[in-house]
């Protein structure tokens, strides 16, 4: 009999080759996994560099959430690396000490809104004729403000906030119907407030004191006194107004240096601008450049044209005021014809008059001493504005200063009508076209 060999054929061969490649598998979707990650958080990692520093959410009391000071300041960084801390922590050390910083300044000086945590202006206006514990910090400011209010002479004012509230109520999408000169109720407030704001100790002050280390305001209103209040309404509150902004950077710029934080700058839309005091590259300096909006020819449209630029060694800061508005949908500024007379309307104002300056186009003041603060150089470009001799003012004090007169006759500015001043500005460079409209204020 013939024998035969007979094979069994069972599936464990087949099984044994599927859980290898299934292990296979596996491992080729985790090692690819892990590589994706690995890819994103390498991509997601930040990069040492020049960064701007972003500014966190506040809920006010009415619980409406907003960004302080957002579209009106901005914070310019240089994140690196140190022997204590990486690229990422240090952004995020940077990130919370500004917006610290930040989010305090905000509430101090809020004049809309109290709040639990920290007196604000609001909460000093709401409460004249009463000794307030206030943080150092707002106490160092308004006995500044106090200070320049007096030196002055009421041309800048610290009590000034309702004048302050006036023209932004005006400016508000270019509101020429509360302009003074269209309604007579809007005239008699603002003769109102200009008569009020009048620098008179028997009808307000601001008292400050320290005891025992700790700080006290008390604003004095005379309540008695009629004139000071318009249908039931005080025309005297405390508001930084043209400062405001200087003493903001000023303030965050002291923070951020203290907490070890020096390489990188802070600016503001109306027009500030403050080196912290370190420079991030090898080439210690900034160029800054001189801009203003005009146009060469009666239909051309407004332009932003660069006049002049200048290049200054170490910590720059300077402080601008511009009263041209830069197009018809500027919301912050507007021009008003009455009897073939134009006005132009912005918020720089003088508080001794009560309207917005005219004097000067443009005008920039500049300083890269450590000791020179941005409310200084703020303070001395609203005082040039108001002088009747702006070129001693300069003279007498000493100051850096760039600035442009028209013919004020609020017709676009042609180039052909309007002139450069400049005083101490060792490096400036002005454009070709405009040399000829020079004038160097020498000493």
């Amino acid at each position: 009999m013939k024998e035969e060999t007979i094979t069994i054929s069972t599936k464990r061969n087949r099984l044994i080759v599927r859980i290898i490649l299934f292990v296979v598998f596996v491992l080729i979707a985790v090692i690819s996994f892990t590589y994706g990650i690995v890819s994103c958080s390498n991509q997601l990692k930040r990069q040492k560099g020049l960064t701007k520093i972003e500014m966190g959410e506040l809920t006010l009391v009415d619980k409406t959430v907003i960004v302080p000071f957002e579209d009106e300041i901005s914070f310019y960084y240089y994140i690196d690396k140190d022997k204590k801390f990486t690229v990422d922590e240090n952004y995020s050390r940077v990130t919370r000490a500004y917006n610290i910083i930040g989010g305090r300044l905000y509430e101090m000086l809020d004049t809309n809104y109290e709040y639990d945590d920290i007196v604000s202006l609001c909460y000093i206006n709401n409460h004249p004729n009463q000794d307030i514990e206030i943080a150092k910090e707002l106490y160092d400011i308004l006995a500044d403000a106090y200070n320049k209010t007096k030196q002055s002479e009421g041309h800048y004012n610290l009590f000034s906030g309702r004048l302050n509230l006036f023209w932004k109520q005006a400016l508000k999408n270019q509101n020429a119907n509360l302009d003074p000169l269209r309604q007579t109720n809007r005239k008699e407030l603002l003769d109102n407030i200009i008569n009020a704001i009048k620098i008179n100790p028997d009808n307000y002050d601001l008292n400050l004191k320290i005891v025992d280390n700790k700080y006290y305001v008390n604003f004095f209103i005379n309540q008695e006194n009629n004139s000071l209040y318009y249908e039931n309404k005080s025309l005297v509150s405390l508001d930084l107004n043209v400062l405001r902004d200087a003493y903001v950077l000023d303030n965050m710029a002291n923070y951020l240096l203290e907490q070890k934080f020096s390489k990188g700058y802070l600016t503001s839309s109306s027009g500030c601008y403050l080196h912290l005091k370190d420079f991030w590259l090898s080439e210690e300096y900034v160029d800054v450049s001189m801009n203003v909006y005009t146009k060469t020819e009666i239909n051309q449209k407004v332009a932003r044209d660069k006049l002049a630029s200048i290049r200054m060694y170490g910590p720059v800061r300077y402080f601008t005021y511009q009263d041209y508005y830069t197009s018809t949908s500027d919301g912050t500024k507007y021009q008003i014809t009455d009897e073939d007379k134009v006005y132009r309307r912005h918020n720089f104002y003088d508080a001794s008059s009560g309207y917005p300056i005219n004097n000067i186009r443009y005008i920039r003041t500049f300083s890269n001493a450590n000791e020179t603060s941005l409310v200084s150089l703020g303070y001395h470009t609203l005082l040039v504005n108001t002088t009747s001799d702006p070129t001693k003012y300069i003279k007498d004090n000493d100051l850096e200063i760039f600035y442009i007169t028209d013919n004020k006759n609020y017709d676009d500015m042609i180039d052909d009508y309007f002139k450069i001043y400049y005083h101490k500005l060792a490096n400036l460079s002005i454009v070709e076209k405009y040399l000829s409209k020079t004038n160097e204020i020498i000493d």
